[in-house]
């Protein structure tokens, strides 16, 4: 599967925390809003939630991939062998932070209230085009009106 690469950085006024530390991770448990999943300085994913302390540890959980591969097996064996393209997203996404977890980050992109999320995270996934985010690497393809 072939990704974007995202070529925006860090903006210099965002502070980026250690997405392995568990101290960095936990001052962020209660704090709702986008968040920006890092890797030498390049936004790799956005992401949104009500707990992002919590959501990033479980994007750096060991047992990610394995839980992602396990929901596209059941998938499966429901659908057939087709499954959303989601899945292999994700599925490179997991593998990607397990090689690299000494060197992801993580950054606040934007505190907001609980129903500004699905709008404000889609600005960012529009802004950054992250290489990881599947709503970020929609095809552009318009179909022709007869």
């Amino acid at each position: 599967m072939k990704f974007a690469v995202s070529k925006y950085q860090v903006p210099p006024n965002l502070c980026l925390f250690d997405a392995n530390s568990k101290d960095d991770r936990k001052k962020f448990n209660d704090v709702i809003g986008i968040y920006a999943i890092v890797y030498k300085n390049q936004i790799i994913y956005v992401g949104q939630s009500r707990q992002i302390g919590k959501r990033i540890a479980a994007h750096m959980s060991q047992t990610a991939l394995e839980r992602i591969l396990k929901r596209k097996e059941k998938y499966d064996n429901i659908k057939g062998d087709k499954y959303p393209q989601c899945f292999g997203f994700q599925i490179e996404f997991y593998k990607f932070i397990q090689t690299h977890r000494n060197n992801i980050k993580f950054c606040i992109l934007k505190e907001c209230a609980i129903e500004q999320l699905n709008h404000k995270e889609e600005l960012f996934i529009n802004k950054y085009h992250p290489k990881f985010n599947y709503a970020g690497n929609v095809s552009h393809f318009v179909p022709i009106k007869h």
